[in-house]
C-alpha cells in the first residue's frame, strides 16, 4: 500500500478531515491532498508530523514493501513453508509466539543468536544456512 493510500486510510479511520489532519501536523491540506493522491511524497519530517497527527506508528507509513527481505527472514519462511508447518507450530518448536515468527518472517524483527541455533536445530540445518543462505 502505498504511503498516501495510508494517510488517507488513518485519517479516514480517526474520522479527521484534510483540514483537521492539516492544522494538527503543521502541513497544508492541499499538501496532504497531495500526498493521499500519490503525487508527491512525503518528506521524513512530514511523515514524523503526520504520524504523530494520526496517533500511529512511524513504521506504518513507510513503504516497507518495496525493501527487500533479508535472507534470514525469506529462509524462515520459506523453511517453515516447506514442512507445512504454522506460525504456531514453529513457535511452539523454538519457544516463542507465533507473532515473533510472523515478525522474523517479514524482517520487522532481527532473531537472536539464540534464535538462530534453535532455528537451525529445530530444521536441521546449519545457522548459518539460515542467515546467509539465499533459498530462491
Amino acid at each position: 500500500m502505498m504511503v498516501g493510500n495510508k494517510i488517507k486510510l488513518k485519517r479516514e479511520s480517526r474520522n479527521m478531515s484534510r483540514k483537521e489532519l492539516a492544522k494538527m501536523s503543521g502541513l497544508s491540506s492541499e499538501v496532504i491532498a497531495q500526498y493521499e493522491r500519490g503525487d508527491t511524497s512525503p518528506s521524513v519530517k512530514s511523515m514524523v508530523a503526520l504520524s504523530s497527527a494520526l496517533s500511529t506508528p512511524l513504521s506504518f507509513l513507510f513503504d516497507f514493501e518495496k525493501l527487500p527481505l533479508p535472507p534470514y527472514a525469506k529462509n524462515i519462511l520459506f523453511l517453515r513453508s516447506s514442512r507445512r508447518w504454522t506460525l504456531s507450530r514453529l513457535g511452539a518448536e523454538v519457544f516463542v509466539s507465533p507473532e515473533t515468527i510472523h515478525k522474523w518472517e517479514t524482517g520487522t524483527t532481527i532473531p537472536s543468536a539464540q534464535d538462530i541455533i534453535n532455528l537451525a536445530k529445530v530444521f536441521a540445518v546449519s545457522p548459518i544456512y539460515i542467515l546467509e543462505n539465499t533459498i530462491f
